[in-house]
């Protein structure tokens, strides 16, 4: 037994040494040590007596080893959550930067605690603080990402999210960060639900269009369910399905064929067929329940009533209510009253109702964009847009400087040209031809 615990106190004073390093190779030690004593060192006792002993400051890798194996033990959570935020309030962000695995860790197990007291808003500011800890700069996208979105869309604080993406968030890097493919679709499905959260779904649209432009092989689960909502959503926003871009079409035919019950929505609307909607609604309802988007098809029978009268505004100036409801197949003149009116206070159509004749007379745009207020939406459009022009250009001096890209469109030469468009394209597709360390999603 005290052979036992003299092997114990020299490891552990080994890990203290190795911890307190800021050399490389000794992190790599580290690692390797923790890992091959994983057992030993992950009972009860001894993660107490670790963490008492080590500082986050000095020994940021080994405590926050200990930390992730005390956040595993039911037992000691609420000790874990207090030892947690210290680590968020004393260690710099640098030094956790160096342990990006073992801090995403125990960030996950963060966010589990307060997700399964089912109080997830408590774990909002302090995930927001963490990704400001460990962000090289506000537009890298982190693993603790998907863990703040994730705390953001259970307490269904939307207008968080929406603050935190109005940050354009396009910097993808594996070395700095440890973020993944994986953690990107996330991200990219997360950010699309808080903005259908907030009924906004172009921006919906183009969070989950997003997650079509990664370069990839297969089809995966959360790209199938990106996919369905992004039908759905297309529907919503510009009242048709949006073809995928022209590089993801072979993707886009995969996805059809597993969504089928979706792809058969979008055809019905395109027909303007509200019965038929309501059929193909009612024949996969089962389907539309079990991935929880049976609010979202409720809500696209909705806009292709409203579609099919504002249809009638480009050939009517006047129409009683009741040819509305009889032309748009609505149950009542009740009812056609009703849309009218959501549809004229949402600013869908330009109208006026007369309920004594029963009539609606459509009126033209009354805003001539020549005031105060649209000027500077204007103004704030060119610089937004001035912005991303030159984001794609950075990112175009950069692929086109990469050592690996070259090698990949010169056929092997470190220094090689393309020969031909076609084989440059090919590369473009390829993830292999993209720069290892740090990718940018425009």
């Amino acid at each position: 037994q005290k052979q036992s615990e003299l092997t114990m106190d020299l490891l552990f004073s080994r890990i203290q040494e190795l911890s307190a390093s800021r050399n490389p190779s000794d992190e790599l030690e580290l690692s390797k040590l923790l890992k091959t004593n994983d057992k030993n060192l992950a009972t009860t006792e001894i993660v107490q007596n670790a963490l008492g002993i080590l500082t986050p400051e000095t020994h940021t890798s080994a405590y926050l080893w200990f930390l992730a194996r005390q956040g595993e033990k039911p037992a000691h959570q609420a000790v874990f959550i207090a030892n947690s935020n210290r680590v968020m309030d004393v260690v710099p962000g640098h030094q956790l930067a160096r342990s990006p695995k073992l801090f995403c860790r125990v960030c996950h197990l963060y966010a589990k605690f307060y997700i399964d007291q089912q109080k997830p808003i408590c774990a909002i500011r302090p995930l927001q603080r963490a990704i400001s800890l460990v962000q090289p700069s506000p537009a890298h996208l982190t693993p603790i990402h998907r863990l703040l979105f994730k705390a953001i869309l259970l307490s269904r604080c939307y207008h968080v999210g929406r603050q935190i993406l109005s940050v354009d968030i396009y910097k993808l890097d594996r070395k700095r960060t440890d973020v993944s493919v994986q953690d990107f679709l996330e991200f990219c499905y997360q950010s699309g639900m808080i903005y259908i959260g907030s009924k906004d779904y172009q921006k919906a649209l183009q969070q989950f269009r997003l997650a079509f432009t990664i370069p990839c092989y297969s089809v995966s689960a959360i790209s199938v369910e990106i996919y369905k909502k992004y039908c759905l959503v297309s529907l919503l926003a510009h009242d048709k399905l949006v073809p995928l871009p022209s590089f993801a079409m072979q993707t886009g035919r995969d996805l059809s064929h597993r969504c089928v019950a979706y792809t058969e929505i979008c055809s019905a609307y395109a027909l303007s067929n509200t019965v038929k909607i309501e059929t193909v609604a009612g024949t996969y309802a089962d389907t539309f329940e079990s991935d929880h988007n049976f609010g979202l098809v409720k809500q696209c029978i909705t806009a292709c009533l409203r579609k099919n009268i504002r249809q009638h505004t480009q050939t009517f100036l006047t129409l009683s209510v009741a040819d509305i409801a009889t032309n748009v197949g609505l149950a009542s003149v009740k009812d056609a009253e009703k849309h009218v009116f959501q549809m004229i206070e949402s600013g869908q159509v330009h109208a006026s109702i007369s309920q004594r004749e029963g009539m609606v007379s459509f009126l033209d745009d009354p805003e001539s964009y020549d005031n105060n207020a649209s000027i500077r939406r204007l103004d704030q459009e060119i610089r937004r847009i001035n912005a991303l022009s030159l984001k794609v250009r950075d990112l175009d001096q950069q692929i086109s400087s990469s050592e690996q890209y070259l090698k990949k469109v010169g056929g092997g030469s470190s220094g090689g040209v393309a020969s031909s468009s076609s084989s440059s394209s090919s590369s473009l597709a390829d993830p292999s031809a993209w720069p290892s360390s740090d990718m940018e999603v425009a």
